[in-house]
């Protein structure tokens, strides 16, 4: 325990949880918008979902 406290006094960098978060608004009169969105993986990578997601003959 006191290794963890003076580890905790003389560390730099704060430590917090989590990591990108989405966000979104629903208003009456546009409904759901999203704001910001993370990716759960690369688009680079991933050409074929992005594809058939933003396909205009959908």
């Amino acid at each position: 325990m006191s290794l963890t406290s003076f580890r905790q006094r003389v560390s730099p960098d704060a430590e917090t949880v989590g990591g990108p978060v989405d966000v979104a608004i629903i208003s009456r009169g546009d409904g759901f918008i999203w704001i910001k969105r993370k990716h759960y993986f690369r688009a680079e990578l991933n050409h074929q979902f992005f594809n058939n997601y933003f396909d205009p003959r959908k």
